[in-house]
């Protein structure tokens, strides 16, 4: 989905309790490159546990108005992307948002 929809999928999933919580968001771009592995395991930088058809996945931090931090498992790089693209979206809930550096 475009970033501009992404938002609306989360309060979705926040106002159905999904799972049984109601503190669901997208992770920050920190968060995203936790997941990241230095070595491809079958063709992805992240572990075979997650979904591989997500390769691209938003994440909360935007550059600008028009540009929000995309996660590419494929390459395993990030960049931002123009907010009207479609990427995937990989909710979180853990807690509080890492910090910035």
């Amino acid at each position: 989905m475009p970033y501009t929809d992404s938002q609306v999928y989360i309060d979705s999933l926040n106002e159905l309790s999904y799972a049984g919580y109601d503190d669901w968001r997208l992770p920050t771009l920190r968060e995203a490159l936790t997941l990241m592995e230095r070595q491809k395991i079958n063709f992805l930088h992240i572990d075979t546990l997650f979904d591989s058809r997500q390769r691209w996945i938003w994440t909360s931090n935007k550059l600008d108005r028009e540009h929000a931090w995309r996660v590419f498992y494929g390459n395993g790089d990030c960049e931002p992307l123009n907010v009207n693209r479609y990427q995937y979206v990989r909710a979180v809930r853990i807690g509080t948002a890492m910090k910035e550096d």
